[in-house]
């Protein structure tokens, strides 16, 4: 029985959304999440009900059922900034760069006042590698919130991998001065300053960790007091591990010294690192994190070790190597991959920023090489699995493996770290940038005198570092010099090896293309012409055949004078996309301002066959037949123009007036020529057919005020001083 009237019904519906908004704002999520799915059929209130459907699954991990419903809220209703900027913000969280590009660039088009949407586009441009356009949107987010702390993080981030950081260090230090106990911030000017090797600045700020509760110590360890380096006496020290293993296995190298300082020292560490570690010198116990704690007087966190002992970048303590493999291992890993000829190499992906097997596997037509996968199968027939899969291996027993290997290439990551303290010799792939610890510009690393670098030279690229890998290791496989192809980093490439489909590129691509375009397009909107040039430009740097990127960019050049290239970029997209209107418009509007009527004219009517409503095409067909004395044509496409959008410029209506003018309706043409003078008061030539429209009509004083006030406008007006021509026109 219905117990609700019509009338009643949004009354209703409103109470529920208040009382989901309110559940929402106090964490009970799944109350709020029942209340809004008995609005979801409310077709007025879909847009609201998804968005706030896909907030509550973000809070409660459901990030696939988020995503959905986000993406349903933004297609329920564009025009919603927020649900824009929360979808981003949820592709941010996954690596799905370009999607995150394309749905802050949206939220920005609609609102580019929010700075976190500012923040957002700037990770998402990161991600992609884009440093340069990443900067720049951090600084539209400074500009219009100053002490956005996560900002001036990402930002000194940036900075310092594009090999600035001197200034970054020089941002982070102003604004400690106003958030001097803001841990992150110190955190942050520790990493800038190690990366750039001012080491002994760092340490003590690195320190700072302790006061973030995200890089806190285990709460176990609450209360007792940390060791700054003084002699032990006989006490126990705790060494804690770190959070990374891959911290955790490179600053175990410390223990030797603690133990010199005369105490006895436990090492606290993950369960899966403790027999490792037990093959550490200096160490007295290992205790499993999951065990019981055995008595002790101080602790010491691994990564503060190296403050302890105020270490340099060329003094690191480096002998190795410092770990050591079971025998037993050994000799059973040399068992199973029996027999064997020329090199043995260990191949580690998983742990690298956005690499794959995919761009290993031209490492494979090397000849007198045959690979081994620290991290699983792989998919490749060539690359042999041992059955080692990251979730369930034992590092004791990969060290085992590992010892057995003539190399390891490894992504930055825990593996890396096992080959260096193992003292095997492994080459190291850094993304562009790189961690701290591996400093700038080096091909070797203090930490492992054995090991060698390997940087991209730009993000996500990967083919240049494969290249010289494969150089490298064919040159030490066979001892032959480097053939022509390998001299360019060529290898050949398998179809269907790419880690994602050409289908799944070619969206991303497009996706990419387009965001950027739209960032382009707002910035050139808002009149910021050099941004929205490096913006074109990259659209056109992925997809030369871009149409409208070749439209914008060739008004923007025309904009600023340079006539002939922006003419170039509108016939290549004119000659790329014959039926699309905005390229013919474009194309037109350069051939009118630049006199060439007849041209323009024909352009403007491809235009029309391909956009019959296209309002600015016929404005500007309109102009070119009034120039060229088709004054009835011309007030065909007049009329028409006005029809489809009232809202001309001034130059259309001043245009209008003059072909009224020439066809002798005087009214209508002052009609025109006042609406275009409204529009803007300091048109000359307004004002001067305006005096030549009343001198024509009988009406000599108005017509002497309109000269006298395009006279004020402009003293030095010949055509207010002298009059018009008999036509009327200038």
């Amino acid at each position: 029985m219905q117990t609700t009237t019509m009338g009643q019904q949004p009354a209703l519906q409103n109470a529920v959304v208040q009382r989901a908004m309110a559940l929402y704002g106090e964490g009970q999520f799944n109350s709020a999440d029942l209340l809004f799915a008995t609005l979801s059929e409310a077709a007025p209130l879909k847009p609201l009900v998804h968005h706030m459907r896909g907030l509550i699954a973000r809070q409660l991990g459901f990030k696939d059922d988020a995503r959905r419903l986000l993406r349903q809220a933004v297609e329920a209703d564009p025009t919603v900034a927020s649900a824009h900027a929360n979808l981003g913000m949820l592709l941010l969280e996954d690596g799905h760069y370009p999607e995150a590009l394309a749905a802050f660039a949206a939220s920005l088009a609609l609102n580019p006042a929010v700075p976190s949407a500012h923040f957002g586009l700037a990770k998402a441009f990161g991600g992609l590698g884009m440093t340069d356009l990443a900067i720049e949107a951090d600084r539209d987010a400074l500009g219009l919130q100053p002490d956005f702390a996560a900002v001036e993080i990402h930002l000194a981030g940036l900075l310092t991998e594009t090999g600035r950081g001197g200034e970054a260090a020089d941002g982070l230090r102003a604004a400690l001065v106003r958030h001097p106990d803001q841990a992150d911030l110190h955190v942050a000017l520790a990493i800038c300053l190690l990366t750039i090797g001012d080491w002994a600045a760092a340490w003590p700020e690195l320190e700072w960790r302790w006061a973030d509760p995200r890089h806190g110590t285990d709460p176990v360890l609450a209360g007792f007091p940390r060791w700054r380096g003084e002699d032990l006496g006989g006490r126990t020290i705790l060494l804690q591990a770190e959070r990374s293993d891959a911290d955790t296995l490179q600053f175990a190298r410390y223990a030797p010294q603690v133990k010199a300082r005369g105490g006895r020292v436990i090492l606290r560490c993950p369960a899966a690192l403790a027999a490792l570690l037990q093959t550490l010198e200096g160490v007295d116990q290992v205790v499993a994190a999951d065990r019981p704690l055995p008595a002790f007087d101080l602790i010491a966190p691994l990564l503060s070790l190296p403050a302890i002992f105020r270490t340099p970048p060329d003094a690191v303590p480096a002998a190795v190597p410092y770990l050591h493999a079971d025998p037993a291992r050994i000799e059973a890993w040399q068992a199973r991959l029996e027999p064997r000829s020329g090199l043995t190499v260990g191949l580690s992906w998983t742990d690298g920023e956005r690499l794959d097997i995919a761009a290993l596997r031209p490492l494979f037509d090397c000849p007198a090489v045959r690979f081994v996968g620290l991290d699983g199968k792989g998919g490749d027939s060539r690359l042999i699995d041992p059955g080692l899969a990251p979730k369930d291996r034992s590092l004791s027993d990969v060290a085992g493996l590992i010892a057995t290997l003539d190399l390891v290439i490894a992504a930055d990551g825990p593996i890396a770290h096992l080959a260096g303290a193992l003292g095997k010799p492994v080459w190291i792939l850094l993304p562009a940038g790189g961690d701290w610890r591996w400093l700038r510009e080096r091909a070797d690393t203090p930490w492992y005198p054995q090991a060698r670098l390997f940087r991209q030279s730009l993000h996500g690229g990967w083919d240049d570092v494969v290249g010289r890998l494969g150089r490298m290791l064919r040159a030490a496989a066979t001892g032959e010099e480097p053939s022509s192809a390998e001299e360019t980093g060529e290898f050949p490439h398998h179809p269907g090896e790419s880690g994602n489909d050409g289908k799944e590129r070619d969206e991303n691509l497009s996706v990419l293309t387009d965001a950027l375009f739209a960032e382009g397009a707002r910035h050139h909107r808002a009149g910021v012409r050099a941004r929205a040039r490096r913006l074109y430009q990259r659209v056109l740097s992925f997809d030369p055949d871009h149409v409208l990127c070749l439209c914008n960019l060739g008004a923007l050049e025309q904009s600023q004078g340079a006539r002939l290239r922006a003419r170039q970029t509108l016939e290549r997209a004119v000659a790329l996309a014959p039926k699309l209107a905005p390229a013919q418009r474009a194309l037109a509007d350069l051939l009118r301002g630049q006199g060439a009527f007849e041209e323009a004219a024909g352009h403007y009517r491809r235009a029309l066959d391909a956009a019959p409503l296209d309002g600015a095409a016929h404005a500007g067909l309109a102009m070119a037949l009034r120039v060229m004395a088709d004054y009835q044509g011309a007030m065909v496409h007049f009329q028409k123009a006005v029809e489809i959008d009232r809202g001309q410029s001034a130059v259309f209506f001043l245009e209008l007036g003059q072909t009224l003018v020439a066809l002798g309706r005087l009214d209508s043409a002052e009609v025109s020529l006042l609406h275009a003078v409204s529009l803007d008061s300091g048109l000359i030539l307004a004002h001067c057919s305006l005096g030549q429209v009343y001198l024509k009509a009988g009406r000599p004083a108005e017509s002497a005020e309109s000269f006298r006030r395009a006279l004020a406008i402009d003293a030095q007006c010949v055509l207010a001083r002298n009059g018009l021509d008999e036509t009327g026109f200038a």
